[in-house]
């Protein structure tokens, strides 16, 4: 009798264990998806929630300088600056038809080399050396740059393209994106309300919105051959200024396609604490290649005396050059780039994307990142990657609160 009694007594024990699991379990985490099961936390965001690990998806290691041959670069300081930064005053998000060509730099009569108009505008600075203040209380920010590969309107109509091009734009807090074909100048603001579709529900607002630059100079004798660049971001992870948004200068038409600079503050940190930042995006002509990548040094140096004061710039992009030649080549190899020695093509054969920062001001960069490999983590043959567009995104972390300090 006393044994059954213990047996009972045993048997309570274990079903109020189980019980009491099963409880615990509903309270805190819940089941989403039938095809692919996972488990989350419900305080965590369902769209973080679904957030690739991208350190176990790179792409293997590719020989340095073999994506793109030497070739000796003039330093920059050797010769006069081509290049100056100035606003086009319409914000370029691709909301208004103003004609800016009457706004632009000023030039010495007597010498015709570009002054800085922007020396003696008053616009925010940026304060340096602000107190160290602990980063983990906020998540770090993905900054990325991907080369869409021509994406246009056959490619947002195609539902296979348009699912993955999404959930690839979803992993990343600010996207500088290249190779957007301008046939159809709204294509940027259909893929934004596909990106935001169902946001609503999630955050209570749409959060991915978008800056876009005028079509190139391409464009005006063909459309179908012209392109757009601009970015993508997420409102609740940054805040962009667009009054701040310009092209830099190139009178000369030394670079194939303008490089567009736009302005970004973390938005969960108070606006004291978080980290502001340039971003920089190329686009450079595989068939100009050497002579463009020369002239980068000067394009920082317009972005940095563009008079806010801003230290840290992020150079992301289209380089069609690898991180061997990119680094000795710019800046006097005082820059660190975000891809090492791998591939950024669905081929895994070459290295074109990268994303540049200068290590001694920009201490937020926390030296992680590197290419998403999509073709490997959503499963995809090489013909689907390749229709998505031929080049990898590349990302970097960094810190958003300024300095970085951990």
């Amino acid at each position: 009798m006393s044994e059954h009694r213990g047996y009972l007594i045993q048997t309570g024990i274990a079903l109020l264990v189980v019980v009491g699991g099963g409880w615990y379990f509903i309270k805190h985490y819940e089941v989403s998806g039938l095809d692919r099961v996972s488990v989350r936390p419900k305080s965590g965001d369902a769209v973080d929630a679904d957030r690739v690990s991208f350190a176990a998806n790179r792409s293997d290691p590719l020989t340095p300088g073999t994506g793109m041959q030497t070739a000796s670069v003039v330093p920059a300081a050797s010769q006069p600056n081509p290049f100056t930064s100035w606003w086009n005053g319409d914000g370029l998000a691709g909301k208004s038809d103003k004609d800016d060509s009457t706004a632009g730099p000023d030039f010495d009569s007597d010498t015709s080399v570009i002054r800085n108009t922007f020396a003696k505008a008053n616009v925010p600075v940026a304060t340096p050396n602000r107190a160290a203040v602990p980063t983990h209380a906020f998540r770090n920010l993905r900054i990325a740059s991907w080369a869409m590969g021509g994406f246009g309107p056959t490619k947002l109509r195609d539902p296979m393209i348009r699912k993955n091009v999404i959930r690839i734009l979803r992993q990343f807090d600010v996207i500088a994106f290249q190779q957007v074909s301008s046939i159809e100048r709204d294509v940027i603001p259909r893929l934004i309300d596909a990106v935001n579709e169902g946001q609503s529900e999630i955050s209570g607002a749409s959060r991915y919105d978008f800056i876009l630059s005028n079509p190139n100079s391409a464009a005006a004798a063909d459309p179908l051959l012209g392109e757009q660049m601009g970015f993508i971001f997420d409102t609740s992870r940054v805040q962009a200024d667009r009054t701040q948004t310009y092209t830099v200068s190139d009178p000369s038409g030394a670079m194939s396609h303008d490089p567009l600079v736009a302005w970004f503050r973390a938005a969960e940190p108070s606006p004291s604490e978080a980290w502001t930042f340039s971003m920089v995006n190329v686009r450079i002509e595989l068939t100009r290649a050497r002579d463009e990548v020369g002239l980068l040094s000067g394009i920082l140096k317009a972005v940095a005396e563009d008079g806010r004061g801003e230290d840290d710039i992020v150079l992301a992009g289209l380089f069609q050059a690898d991180d061997a030649y990119l680094i000795p080549s710019v800046a006097g190899g005082r820059l660190q780039a975000v891809v090492h020695s791998s591939p950024t093509d669905v081929f895994a054969n070459h290295q074109t994307s990268n994303i540049l920062v200068r290590p001694s001001s920009t201490s937020e960069y926390l030296g992680r990142g590197g290419p998403l490999n999509f073709l490997r983590v959503y499963n995809l043959s090489l013909s689907e990657a390749e229709a998505i567009s031929p080049h990898l995104p590349v990302y970097g972390e960094f810190t958003a609160v300024e300095g970085g300090h951990l």
